[in-house]
Parts: structure tokens; sequence; C-alpha cells
């Protein structure tokens, strides 16, 4: 007994190599036969789950499979003038989705779209006037397809991850992808489903002016690409300008629009060239600078926007003071003939009492959860951060209290 998914193989090599003069006789033939699977296939996406399909849709679904495997030979159904072509499931433009044999493509759409919609109404409600013009130009290059460019240049705590989050989920709320990667893999879990760059698109580790990122039309990556409408890429100083070339090349010719940038998908950059540049092996100054995305030819198609308010430090002076003195340092100010600089003395601490006094003054006082949460203190080395720790634990009112535990193992 022949099942739906060998005999939609089967069709498709007789398809393929027969030469048949009336193929559309032995699919409403077989049809039944071919797509006796399906109906139950898209009970189990989550995705259709709530659907009812009649008869001509499960056989429209039946097609896109059978299209789908034609495409592995480099063919595809409009080339067979009798077959009839799929459609889609509704009228609202959406393809359909082998989610069932994609599990990238079905953790990308697993999203409940009413939740996500009342996210972004929001979240809008609280931008700034400098995160509403980004929205609204992103939105509408992705409503119209234009396919724009956009790099959003903003230091730490601006609000812009809370602004790329709140776009992928007007994307994802509509049924569409977005598609949230980042240069780093500790920042991809700041993004709603973030991964990293050279994850998601196959950068070669080693890119180099030729590259092309390593997604082919057989890859499972191609079709989520396909109903992607957004790429968020946060973190985009630090990547390779050649990494960040090769996807798009490999992007322009996976979806056939080889003068779009990117195959025609919008694509938000984000981050502060103030911070980490790409790494290039004993390389000059000029090197590096050459090797970042502004050197690249893309970045005059880009649309550049600003984030400049911070969201963190409105209740803070001296916060906004210390703040304000890193941008001076970050833009090359303020800077010694050898490239150094000097730490106010305000900010300088030379004890380990000095720095707890300074950091935790109050921690007698106050066991309040916001007040931990506000203070926090940073080291490279374990051995200072056991030292630190201890130092502040030492701190704490009351008296030291142990609690002794003991395993037993029985066989």
């Amino acid at each position: 007994i022949q099942t739906g998914r060998s005999l939609r193989h089967l069709f498709v090599i007789i398809l393929y190599y027969c030469n048949l003069s009336h193929s559309s006789h032995l699919w409403e033939a077989w049809r039944h036969q071919i797509c006796d699977d399906l109906r139950r296939q898209l009970s189990h996406i989550p995705h259709y789950q709530d659907r009812q399909f009649e008869d001509h849709h499960i056989y429209d679904y039946g097609l896109y499979l059978l299209n789908k495997i034609l495409m592995e030979f480099g063919d595809d159904l409009s080339k067979y003038p009798n077959m009839p072509l799929p459609n889609s499931p509704d009228d609202d433009g959406h393809q359909w989705l082998d989610l069932a044999n994609n599990p990238i493509l079905a953790s990308q759409l697993q999203y409940n779209p009413q939740e996500l919609q009342n996210r972004v109404d929001r979240s809008y409600q609280q931008f700034n006037h400098e995160q509403k013009a980004v929205y609204d130009a992103v939105i509408e290059s992705i409503n119209s397809g234009n396919s724009r460019m956009f790099f959003i240049h903003s230091a730490g705590g601006c609000g812009k991850t809370y602004l790329c989050n709140t776009i992928a989920a007007a994307v994802r709320a509509q049924g569409y992808i977005a598609l949230c990667v980042v240069s780093s893999g500790i920042a991809a879990l700041l993004l709603d489903g973030g991964r990293t760059a050279h994850s998601c698109f196959k950068i070669p580790i080693s890119a180099h002016e030729d590259s092309v990122a390593g997604i082919t039309h057989q890859s499972k990556m191609y079709e989520v690409l396909h109903h992607t409408k957004v790429i968020i890429w946060d973190k985009v100083p630090m990547q390779h300008k050649h990494s960040i070339l090769a996807v798009d090349k490999c992007l322009r010719d996976l979806l056939d629009k080889r003068d779009c940038p990117f195959g025609g998908i919008t694509v938000i950059f984000g981050g502060d060239f103030r911070q980490t540049l790409p790494v290039v092996p004993q390389g000059s100054r000029q090197d590096i600078i050459d090797a970042s995305l502004c050197q690249s030819i893309l970045w005059n198609q880009m649309s550049r926007f600003y984030l400049v308010q911070h969201m963190c430090l409105e209740q803070s002076p001296e916060s906004a003071q210390h703040a304000a003195w890193l941008l001076e340092i970050g833009a090359g100010r303020n800077l010694g003939i050898d490239g150094s600089f000097s730490i106010p003395a305000d900010i300088q601490c030379h004890t380990m009492d000095d720095l707890t006094n300074f950091i935790y003054s109050s921690i007698q006082l106050s066991q309040s959860d916001q007040y931990f949460l506000d203070r926090t203190v940073l080291s490279s080395r374990n051995d200072e951060v056991d030292d630190i720790n201890a130092a502040i634990l030492e701190r704490f009112p009351g008296e030291k209290q142990f609690r002794r535990k003991a395993c037993s193992y029985r066989c």
C-alpha cells in the first residue's frame, strides 16, 4: 500500500521523466490517494489547527507539495500546461506553508497574533517621537513592498531593542516572519526569537569579498525567507562587511531579485559604532574602519535614524552626566595624544570599602528589590567577583546562618 507521501514523489517522477501529454488526467484520477494524509497533517500544525478545510483546499495543498518536490529537480508545475497550479488557503494573500516538514518555519509562526497586536498597541503608545519615526518608516516600507534598508544608531539604553521587538511583533501579528539576528550570541537573548547571524544565514567563518552565504534552494531556510517580511540585524557594527555582503548576494539569488538589496526584504540594521568594531587580525586602525558596514556599498542606500533620548537616565542627573562622558570618549573626544583618557576623580574608588560604600551605601537600611536592581558591580576576573561579593555580604544586617544538607543514595 502506497502512502500519500510516497505517491507524491512517484507522481513527480512520472511528471518529470515521462513527458505526459495529459498530466492533469493522471492528477484527477489519483489526487484523492495522493492527498489522503494531508487533512490529518494539517490538523496537527498549530498554524492551521483552527481551520476547516474543504476537499479543494486539501487538493490545493497537495499541488503545493508537488511543486515543492519538483523545485528540488529545478522544475515547477508552471512548466506543465495541463496541470493546475496551487493557489492559497484563503484570500489574504498568504501562501501554503509546509510546517510539518520544516521546524524552522514552524517555530517562526508559533506566535499568537492577537497577543502580539495587543503588545504592539501598548508599546506604540509608550514610544517617544524618535521611536515612532522609525516604526512608522519601517512599517510603511514593509506594507508597500519598497524593501528599504534602515540603520538605527543608538547608544545603550535608548530603546532600540524595545523598538525592534515591537516591529517584529507587528510583522508576526500579520502572520508573516520577522527574522531577528545579531552578531554575538549573548545579544541574541535580548531579541524575541533572536539567533546569531552566522547560524541563521550560514555565513562562512572566514568571509571575504567573494563569499556567499550557504543557504540553498533545497534548505529549509529557503522557504522561511520566502515568507520573511523584515530582517532585524542588531550589533551589526561588529560584523565584517564581507559577512553582510555575503548574505545580500545570497538572498538576491535565492529570491530571484538581483537588483534589490537582500532580495527585496526590508532590513533593519542596528548598533553603535562607538562600541566594538570588526576584529581584523593584525589590522591597523584604517583596516578596522574599512571592514565596517559604513564602508560597504550598501551604506549609502540606507535610511539612517538616531535614537538619542536615554530611557534609563531621565530621573538621574549624575547618571546622565556619566553617560555623556562615556559618549564623548566613544566619539574620540577628550583623549590624549596616545588615545588614553583620564577617569574623573569623583568616580574613582581606591579601596574595597570605598567601592562598597559608594555602590551600597544604604544596604543596611533598604531591603527592597528595586534597590538591588539599580546596582551592580562588574569585574573581569572571577576571584575579584568573589572578593567583592564577600565584602558586600559582610555589610548585610543580622547574623550569618548556615544550612547544611546531606545526600544519601539507595541502590
